[in-house]
């Protein structure tokens, strides 16, 4: 009777254990190839939720990963530059299935789980960096969940390196480009959001100016005409161009406040992640952190000539 008992109970301590996942010794999938990676922005992409056929190439993990860069590319300036990225999918494999939302943390190989207000998490983050080093090099990890709920932002350190990582949900695609703002180019909600202001009191306002280009307070600007948000905004330089005002002004509204903080644009990703572009001042910052991480240049003159102010009327 002892021995039995002892069997069951190993045997049920097997079917209870966590499953195993694996991050290493992985195939990659390079789904689009522009050059040398050392000139090149290799863009990582693994998939949480996802096992079985949806890993197989033409599968639903690769669908998804094309419809989600289907909708970078529809976003200026990703897609004028879409010639500087390689792009690579990391199958890796989940124990659950993605058409089903409330599933355990524990089935999912970077553990996705719905936190407050439908942020989607990873409880395993670390493995994230783990299974993107299957691919050639790697300067943007993507994680894709099966999960419905909000985007993420983040960034992941390898070694001196820090690496933007945002995490996308099934039902966001959209918010890549908006995500990318953060993380590469270091831009600034540009919204406002009662929820998202219950979590960043007062005290979590710098007690200067936002060191983002996007976004300035009350003080730092004074907004009653052209030449003065020339003289004060750090975006001032923007109205010696032609075509600039109103187009780039000062707009009140931003990091989640509808006062006291001030934008340099009507529109933009930063505001609504669903839009088609940046407005010109994030737009030049996004451009400035893509040749950055291909090791070009940034020529002022010679990227006004090719995106005048005018294209945004």
């Amino acid at each position: 009777m002892i021995r039995v008992l002892v069997l069951v109970t190993l045997l049920l301590g097997s079917l209870l254990a966590a499953p195993e996942f694996r991050y290493t010794g992985l195939r990659c999938n390079t789904i689009q190839s522009s050059g040398p990676g050392a000139r090149k922005i290799d863009l990582v992409i693994v998939g949480d939720g996802y096992s079985g056929s949806d890993l197989n190439r033409g599968g639903a993990f690769e669908k998804d990963a094309r419809g989600m860069l289907s909708m970078l590319w529809q976003v200026s300036p990703f897609g004028d530059y879409k010639d500087r990225f390689n792009v690579h999918l990391i199958p890796v494999e989940s124990h659950t299935s993605r058409r089903v939302q409330n599933q355990s943390p524990d089935l999912f190989a970077f553990g996705s789980t719905v936190v407050s207000r439908d942020v989607v998490r990873l409880e395993r983050r670390s493995e994230v960096l783990t299974a993107a080093r299957n691919a050639p090099d790697m300067d943007i990890v993507v994680t894709l969940t099966t999960l419905s709920g909000r985007a993420t932002g983040g960034k992941l350190q390898d070694g001196r390196r820090t690496l933007p990582a945002p995490i996308l949900t099934r039902d966001r695609f959209g918010a890549l480009a908006h995500e990318l703002g953060h993380s590469m180019a270091d831009l600034g909600d540009e919204y406002d959001s009662d929820s998202k202001l219950a979590d960043r009191e007062d005290s979590t306002m710098p007690s200067g100016d936002f060191r983002q280009a996007n976004l300035t307070r009350d003080g730092y600007i004074d907004p009653k005409n052209r030449e003065t948000v020339r003289a004060t905004a750090k975006w001032g330089h923007f109205l010696d161009l032609p075509d600039s005002y109103p187009l780039v002004s000062a707009y009140q509204g931003g990091y989640y406040r509808s006062v006291g903080v001030w934008r340099a644009s009507f529109r933009c990703v930063m505001r609504s992640s669903q839009g088609s572009s940046f407005c010109p001042v994030c737009h030049e910052e996004m451009v400035k952190a893509i040749l950055a991480l291909c090791q070009e240049p940034f020529d002022h003159d010679a990227y006004h000539r090719r995106f005048p102010l005018k294209k945004w009327k």
